[in-house]
């Protein structure tokens, strides 16, 4: 009975651990980066085109050629930095906690590691209060 208990035990905590390090994971992931190409001026450019709460758009002429490093810049282009016009979501920044109020470190992260915190001290405390009462059955049998 005991070990049936312990592999429970082992079971939920893993589960709820998986559980709540995900509830903490909430940022805005960026886009891959990718080649930019202007034939008219012949010069490229690796380029990032935002993430979930920010859209980058490239100048007029230039277009995608493909994902970084699967496509490098042709041969005969100069590359060159290029500034691109982003604009961004504030709303969806504000719910990530990414917004320039806040510090970088989402909020929701935040709660995830206080609940997974929470979590695992509840975990520890079964655990110990399951070996004492093992501790304590093993004693009696032994007596």
């Amino acid at each position: 009975m005991m070990k049936n208990a312990r592999i429970l035990i082992l079971v939920m905590s893993f589960i709820l651990g998986l559980f709540f390090k995900l509830v903490g994971v909430a940022s805005a992931a960026p886009m891959p980066p990718e080649i930019a190409v202007n034939d008219e001026t012949r010069e490229c450019a690796e380029v990032m085109r935002g993430d979930e709460c920010m859209n980058c758009y490239l100048p007029e002429g230039w277009e995608i050629l493909g994902l970084y490093p699967d496509v490098g810049c042709p041969q005969g282009y100069e590359m060159i930095y290029l500034d691109l016009d982003c604009v961004t979501d504030y709303g969806c920044r504000l719910m990530t906690g990414q917004d320039d109020i806040s510090t970088a470190f989402p909020r929701l992260t935040l709660i995830g590691i206080i609940a997974g915190a929470g979590c695992c001290g509840l975990v520890g405390v079964i655990i110990i209060v399951v070996l004492v009462v093992w501790m304590l059955n093993r004693g009696k049998k032994a007596a």
